[in-house]
C-alpha cells in the first residue's frame, strides 16, 4: 500500500485517505469487534482475563511503558542529532532558555522580561538552570517525553479509584499510550505547555481525594506555563464547585485564574499577546469573537475536537462537568484566525488530554456501574481497533502510513528524520562556518537549527531581520518557509531579493543549501 501511494498521490489523495477513509474504516471494524464480543461474551473467559491482568498488571505496565519509551526517547535523541530539528519550535525555545541563563541572576528582571517575550512563561527560568551545567539541549525534549510519560502514574491512580475491573484499568492506561495527541506531544519540539498533562492530572487526583489545599502549588506552576492554560484553570475551579460542591474554593480559583489571565493578556505581554494573532489577539478582534457561520463551520475548525474525541467514541462527553476544563482550549482552537491552532500534530492538545481521560474514566465506571463488564469490555475492544487506525492514519509511531511514507506527512515523521544522510553532513559544514561568538547575527531557514546557531544575541527565522545579520544559512530542500509558514512565491521573491543585495555575498553553495555573509 506504501508503495503504491509515495510519490503518485497528491496532498488532497492523502488527505481525503488519512482523515476519512481510514478513521471510518477503523470504525467499522471495530464496531464488527463490538458486536462479535458482545454478542459471543464469555463471562468464565473474561474472569480469567482479568485474574491475569490483576496478577501481572505491572508487569504488563512496565513492558509497555518500556517498549513505548524506548522508541520515542531514541526518536527525540535520533532526530536532535542527526540536524532533523528546526528554528520552529525547538530553536526558539533554546534560543530564549539561553538568553535567561546568560544573564546574570542579580539581572533578575531582565530573565522574566526574557521569558515573557512573545508568551508569559515564567517556567523557561527554571529550565534556564539546565545550561548552568553545560548540557546538551536536547535534553528539554527527553525531559518532555518524561513528563507526558510520568502523566500515566496520576491516571492509574485515578483510574484505580473509580474502575474496580482491573482488565478496564489496563485499557485506560494502554489506550493513553496509543492516543495521538499523547504520542505528538511526546513528539513534537519542545513547548512548556507539556507540563500541564501531569500537573491537571494530579490537580484530578488531589481534588478526588478531597486534598485541595495540595492544588494550589499545582496551579501557581500551571499559570506559569502559557497564557490560555490559565483559563484551563480557572474551568477546574468551575469543576470543583459544580462537580465536588466546594463552592467558596471553586470560585475562588475561578476568579483568580480570571485576574491572573486578564493580568498577563493585557498588562504584562500586551505588545505581544494582544496584537499578534499568532499569541493571543485572535480571542479579542470583533470579527473573531462573533465570527460568521460558514467561518465556524469550516472542516479545519472541526478536524481539532473531532480528532481528539472520536478515537475515544466521543465518552469524555458522557461526563460533560468532569470534561469542563477542556472547554476553553477548545473554543479557542476553534475561533483562532490562526491555521496552526488547528492542527492536532502538536502541543495545543496538551491541556485537553487530562480533562479527557478523567471524563472517560468516570464514563467508563458509570457504564460499568449501570451496564456491567460485557457492555464495556465491547466498547473498549471497538475504541481499540479505532486507536489502532488512527496509529495507522495520523501519529509519529512506527505504525503511521507517514514514518515509512516520505509523502504522507510531507516527510516530517519520516524514519529518515532521525538518520544523518550525506544531506545532513554538508549542512553540518556550512553551519560551522558560523562563528560560535553571541554577538554575530544569524538568521536561518525555519527548518534549520543547531545550538551554535541559537546560542547567541541575534537569532531569527527568514526572512526577518535579514538585512541585519552577518550570517545568512537557508536549506532549499526543507521546504519554501517565509518564518513558519510555507510561501513559496514569498520564499522565492525574498530570496532573490537576498542574492541581489550588494551587501551579502555568497560562502557557501552546495546541495541547495545556501550560506551568506555580510560585506559590512
Amino acid at each position: 500500500m506504501v508503495n503504491t501511494i509515495q510519490g503518485t498521490m497528491s496532498s488532497d489523495n492523502i488527505a481525503v485517505i488519512r482523515y476519512i477513509i481510514i478513521p471510518a474504516a477503523g470504525f467499522f471494524i471495530g464496531a464488527l469487534f463490538f458486536l462479535l464480543i458482545y454478542r459471543n461474551y464469555s463471562s468464565n473467559f473474561f474472569e480469567r482475563l482479568e485474574t491475569y491482568v490483576k496478577g501481572h498488571l505491572n508487569q504488563i505496565l512496565f513492558f509497555a511503558i518500556g517498549i513505548y519509551s524506548l522508541f520515542f526517547l531514541s526518536t527525540v535523541i535520533l532526530r536532535y542529532s542527526s540536524y532533523h530539528i528546526g528554528l520552529f519550535d525547538f530553536g526558539i525555545y533554546d534560543f530564549r532558555i539561553w538568553q535567561i541563563h546568560d544573564i546574570s541572576w542579580i539581572e533578575w528582571h531582565e530573565k522574566i522580561e526574557s521569558a515573557v517575550m512573545g508568551h508569559f512563561q515564567p517556567i523557561l527560568v527554571i529550565y534556564s538552570i539546565l545550561y548552568d551545567f553545560g548540557i546538551e539541549p536536547v535534553i528539554l525534549n527527553i525531559l518532555q517525553a518524561v513528563t507526558v510519560f510520568s502523566g500515566i502514574i496520576p491516571l492509574y491512580l485515578i483510574a484505580k479509584n473509580k474502575i474496580r475491573s482491573h482488565l478496564l484499568i489496563l485499557s485506560v492506561l494502554l489506550i493513553y499510550l496509543l492516543y495521538p495527541a499523547t504520542q505528538f506531544n511526546i513528539a513534537v519540539d519542545f513547548h512548556p505547555d507539556h507540563l500541564i498533562i501531569p500537573i491537571l492530572f494530579w490537580c484530578y487526583y488531589l481534588i478526588e481525594k478531597e486534598k485541595y489545599i495540595g492544588t494550589i502549588l499545582l496551579f501557581v506552576i500551571g499559570y506559569t506555563l502559557k497564557e490560555p492554560l490559565i483559563l484551563t484553570i480557572a474551568f477546574m475551579g468551575l469543576y470543583i464547585a459544580g462537580v465536588k460542591r466546594k463552592y467558596v474554593f471553586g470560585f475562588v480559583v475561578f476568579f483568580i485564574s480570571l485576574v491572573v489571565f486578564y493580568i498577563v493578556t493585557f498588562a504584562i505581554t500586551p505588545g505581544e499577546a494582544i496584537s499578534r494573532s499568532d499569541s493571543f489577539g485572535y480571542i479579542f478582534e470583533p470579527e473573531v469573537l462573533f465570527p460568521s457561520i460558514q467561518e465556524v463551520l469550516r472542516f479545519e475548525k472541526w478536524r481539532f475536537p473531532f480528532f481528539l474525541l472520536f478515537p475515544l467514541l466521543f465518552l469524555p462527553l458522557l461526563k460533560f462537568k468532569v470534561f469542563l476544563p477542556a472547554l476553553p482550549l477548545l473554543i479557542i482552537h476553534i475561533i483562532s484566525t490562526n491555521i496552526h491552532h488547528q492542527n492536532v500534530a502538536s502541543h495545543y492538545t496538551a491541556g485537553i488530554i487530562p480533562p479527557v481521560f478523567v471524563a472517560l474514566i468516570s464514563g467508563i465506571a458509570y457504564l460499568y456501574d449501570r451496564f456491567g463488564e460485557r457492555l464495556m469490555v465491547a466498547i473498549l475492544s471497538w475504541i481499540g481497533v479505532l486507536l489502532l487506525a488512527f496509529n495507522i492514519a495520523h501519529t509519529p509511531s512506527p505504525f503511521a502510513i507517514a514514518f515509512w511514507d516520505k509523502d504522507w506527512s510531507r516527510g516530517k515523521w519520516h524514519y529518515s528524520m532521525y538518520v544523518k544522510s550525506e544531506h545532513e553532513k554538508i549542512l553540518e559544514d556550512a553551519i560551522n562556518l558560523i562563528p560560535d561568538d553571541p554577538q554575530i547575527k544569524v538568521v536561518t531557514h525555519s527548518e534549520i537549527y543547531h545550538k551554535r546557531l541559537a546560542h547567541r544575541y541575534f537569532y531569527r527565522p527568514f526572512p526577518k531581520g535579514w538585512q541585519k545579520a552577518d550570517y545568512i544559512i537557508l536549506d532549499n530542500t526543507r521546504g519554501q518557509y517565509l518564518s513558519d509558514s510555507r510561501d513559496e512565491v514569498g520564499y522565492q521573491q525574498k530570496l532573490q531579493e537576498l542574492k541581489d543585495n550588494p551587501e551579502f555575498k555568497v560562502i557557501f553553495d552546495k546541495d541547495g543549501i545556501l550560506v551568506f555573509t555580510s560585506r559590512r
